[in-house]
């Protein structure tokens, strides 16, 4: 199943313990890089060419400054994605190339609702959600939710309720003084004090396609949307990547791809 360990055995998510801003920023990336190859005609991309190409993109130094940056290679980085297969370069020893799940056409999705009880913020921590491009993500305890926005994202618990406290708290920043602003603020500091979970609470993820995945599966229900529940939900078309960038392989850009997958 997409997105389970290998083995059975769990996932060290250590390396997300990044921003979740800089998180973001390597997830959209690498679609872009991806989908500008795969625009290109390319399945398969070298992971190392690929993990420079990334580092590039997003202004690092070079590849090692990277990988100082999400605390471990960028292979081992990639094995943690849920939405992302490896396997050994044939044409290059000792090298690997990966590709990105495609996405299921519409008649193939699983409507699905992934009720999450959360009751402490270690396991905010060591839990690792990937969510789909038509996901919604809500907390019922205080009426909040993430609407769909298009985009894939990939980050702990802890860094997606971190990254809806920031834009929220943007948001409101950019508004006039008065009740709606402070609203807006009294939702931050609920937020906020849910990332220490003081008390056990739910996160309700509501995705119509089905792709998203939560690791581990600890404390974790799963139900199907209901016909009638998928008319009135916003499901966004997923956002693209812009130009093409090029990845540069090992052996040449006939390596890029090959006839076995």
């Amino acid at each position: 199943m997409e997105g389970e360990s290998q083995g059975g055995t769990r996932k060290n998510f250590s390396q997300l313990q990044v921003s979740h801003q800089e998180m973001a920023r390597i997830i959209d990336t690498l679609d872009e890089v991806y989908d500008s190859m795969k625009q290109a005609g390319a399945e398969w991309l070298p992971v190392q060419a690929t993990g420079n190409a990334v580092s590039e993109e997003l202004g690092y130094e070079d590849i090692d400054e990277f990988e100082d940056a999400i605390h471990g290679s960028w292979s081992d980085f990639l094995d943690l994605l849920p939405h992302v297969e490896k396997k050994p370069d044939s044409n290059v020893t000792g090298c690997w190339k990966f590709r990105i799940y495609p996405l299921p056409t519409v008649d193939q999705w699983k409507p699905t609702r992934y009720t999450v009880k959360v009751t402490d913020s270690k396991q905010l921590f060591n839990s690792a959600f990937l969510k789909s491009q038509f996901c919604s993500m809500k907390i019922p305890h205080i009426e909040f939710e993430v609407q769909a926005d298009g985009k894939r994202c990939f980050n702990t618990l802890y860094n997606h309720i971190s990254s809806a406290l920031f834009n929220l708290g943007q948001h409101a920043e950019m508004m006039p003084a008065g009740d709606t602003q402070d609203r807006i603020y009294e939702t931050c500091e609920q937020l906020s004090a849910l990332l220490d979970a003081p008390e056990p609470y739910a996160i309700v993820i509501e995705d119509p396609s089905g792709i998203s995945s939560i690791e581990p599966m600890d404390n974790v229900t799963t139900e199907e949307i209901a016909e009638e529940e998928l008319a009135g939900m916003h499901i966004p078309e997923p956002k693209r990547a812009p130009a093409a960038i090029a990845v540069e392989a090992p052996g040449g850009m006939d390596d890029v791809d090959d006839a076995d997958h």
